[in-house]
């Protein structure tokens, strides 16, 4: 048989309640700033940057 409390609910205290809006508030700060990010990104190319020269890597000559 199953046990079923018949406690009630009741509202959730204040500061437990303000702590949930925080969390929900950064979250939607945080993803504002990726959709930010990735647009800027996305109109503003960058363009490569080769990792050696044409002499070779660390400036070493190849024979």
């Amino acid at each position: 048989m199953i046990n079923v409390s018949t406690k009630t609910l009741s509202t959730p205290d204040p500061q437990n309640l303000r702590l949930i809006w925080i969390v929900v508030a950064v979250f939607a700060v945080q993803i504002a700033v990726w959709v930010a990010w990735i647009t800027f990104a996305a109109k503003h190319k960058v363009t490569e940057v080769p990792l050696t020269t044409a002499r070779g890597a660390y400036g070493i000559r190849r024979n």
